[in-house]
């Protein structure tokens, strides 16, 4: 007769996985014909043994608990696969089977056999844990043996028409659930009084959920933080901590730094114990929140001192410390940020990190804060103080690092270097455009200078140059910006009026509504014609017909 399959091994098959505590199916007639109460005797032999035949190999049986392999073989939790396990004359003798002492702290019986050597000899099972199904209070580990700092004596109970162990309620230990006479019986059930997965009792990780991925002190758990900004304990109650687990200790996991919740730590030899702590954490007071177990070493930048200079002073998860701490010199990262895939943003405002022939700075991708010249940060506006300055080089990103010169030969500016554009030709006046694209004057390859008015400030009436730009190259205090094609209250303006669309809209005047702005749409980036009235292009990304692409004023005020 083939042997009935496993609960747990069923419960796997059919749910793709033990998550929480799942309700297990009702047993099977030969299940509950093949065991007894604990008070009635031992298990029936095992449903393998054929007399007169010869066992047949299978190979590795997988399993979530001890009952799901065969009586002189328990569940080895790091594999989920059934091994040999401890052979026992009574309970006593399995005290000292190590895995009879798990993190869930579940305990062993002694469950008798018929592949035992001798009379009377059984093997080490661990008890099942609560919402488990069962057929036996036995399974369940029935007897004050079972009571610990954990865990009450179970019994194997009917619960909504299936029999499940259930432990006896106890006000100190009902860390899942709540009180519920179930069979006239005082029992600790999850909160909705079913074992639907409300109850996450479990006895180790693989068992629980992704919101609540940890199996400690035999329920699931979620993840908590501190959080150094607001220093706040993020996701525990107001009696616990957060105390940090090592097992999320890897600068590339965005949960870097996250622990579980749990009373304070009176010592660090409370935070060094496995599974959660390692030999250099620390029984530490945070800001607002009792001593928590944690890493001696920084975990956020924040914790790390501003040393001063053109270095942030971060926290360095690979090496475990703040930068510039200690008799170390600075210094910055030049890799890219695992999570963010971003640059680094090791060095203050004003500075970059470069790569430095610096002995002292061993690992290949430490670099020094130097001060950042304009071009680095991006340009005139970004990088130049003074309204109206140049960055020389600003559109020559890519191109040799020459000096600007003046009209006369002069040299204006090293590459890099910011200086006061000259007046005119920003602030020239003109009667018509060709006075604007006059040789020597300011030019982008691709578009025209124009003689506009200048409606975005007034210190710019009509008939001032809007030297063309190429994305960059514009003083600060100017923008680079596109000349669409205006077709408002005039549609046939674009040729066709289904290309007459709204690009934006203008603010109401008075606090009245806003009026839109209409403009000639096109699809072919940078086409002459076409799509566009003469005179016009479509833009670099193919969505706006443009007359040109200028530097326009935006906060720059001309003498």
């Amino acid at each position: 007769m083939p042997r009935p399959l496993p609960i747990a091994l069923a419960l796997l098959l059919t749910s793709v996985g033990l998550l929480g505590c799942p309700k297990p199916p009702a047993p099977t007639p030969a299940e509950d014909a093949s065991a007894q109460d604990v008070d009635g005797g031992s298990e029936a032999p095992d449903a393998t043994v054929d007399a007169g035949q010869p066992e047949v190999d299978a190979g590795p049986v997988h399993c979530a608990f001890d009952e799901d392999c065969a009586s002189d073989q328990r569940c080895d939790d790091a594999i989920s696969t059934c091994v040999k396990a401890e052979p026992c004359a009574d309970i006593a003798n399995c005290g000292y089977a190590g895995y009879c002492k798990n993190n869930a702290m579940l305990s062993c019986r002694c469950a008798q056999s018929a592949k035992a050597s001798a009379p009377n000899t059984g093997f080490c099972k661990r008890r099942l844990p609560a919402c488990t199904g069962c057929q036996s209070d036995e399974q369940c580990g029935a007897g004050d043996s079972f009571r610990n700092d954990l865990h009450e004596p179970g019994k194997c109970l009917d619960l909504g028409g299936t029999k499940v162990c259930l432990e006896a309620y106890n006000a100190l230990k009902c860390p899942c659930g709540k009180m519920q006479l179930v069979g006239g019986v005082a029992s600790c059930v999850p909160s909705d009084g079913t074992c639907q997965g409300s109850f996450q009792c479990c006895t180790r990780d693989t068992q629980c959920p992704s919101a609540t991925p940890f199996c400690r002190l035999g329920t699931c758990q979620g993840l908590c933080r501190y959080d150094f900004a607001s220093k706040t304990t993020v996701g525990c109650a107001a009696d616990e901590v957060c105390n940090v687990t090592k097992l999320l200790l890897d600068p590339a996991n965005p949960g870097y730094g996250a622990g579980l919740c749990g009373p304070s730590c009176t010592s660090d030899a409370n935070c060094q114990k496995a599974p959660d702590g390692a030999s250099d954490f620390v029984c530490k007071t945070e800001t607002n929140s009792a001593a928590r177990c944690r890493p001696g070493s920084c975990l956020d930048d924040l914790e790390c001192p501003d040393p001063g200079t053109g270095y942030k002073g971060f926290c360095d998860k690979v090496r475990g410390g703040c930068a510039c701490e200690g008799t170390g010199p600075c210094y910055c990262r030049t890799d890219v940020d695992p999570l963010s895939h971003a640059a680094r943003q090791d060095c203050k405002p004003g500075y970059k990190c470069v790569k430095a022939a610096n002995p002292a700075l061993s690992y290949p991708n430490d670099g020094e804060c130097v001060l950042a010249n304009c071009v680095d940060q991006g340009g005139a506006n970004n990088g130049c103080a003074t309204p109206l300055q140049l960055c020389c080089g600003e559109d020559r990103p890519s191109g040799p690092q020459d000096p600007c010169l003046g009209a006369n030969g002069a040299v204006l500016a090293q590459f890099g270097e910011c200086y006061m554009a000259p007046q005119p030709p920003w602030c020239m006046t003109c009667q018509d455009d060709a006075t604007c694209q006059a040789a020597g004057l300011p030019k982008a390859p691709k578009d025209p200078s124009l003689c506009l008015p200048f409606k975005q400030d007034q210190s710019f009436p009509p008939g001032h140059c809007a030297f063309s730009c190429d994305g960059k190259g514009c003083p600060k205090g100017f923008a680079c910006k596109w000349l669409p094609v205006s077709c408002d209250g005039n549609a046939s303006a674009c040729g066709d009026a289904a290309r007459c669309q709204q690009n934006g809209s203008n603010p109401g005047q008075n606090g009245g509504p806003s009026t839109p702005i209409m403009d000639c749409a096109c699809t072919v980036p940078n086409a002459v014609g076409g799509e566009c009235p003469a005179g016009s292009r479509c833009d670099d990304n193919g969505r706006w017909c443009v007359i040109s692409r200028v530097c326009m004023p935006t906060t720059a005020t001309c003498p």
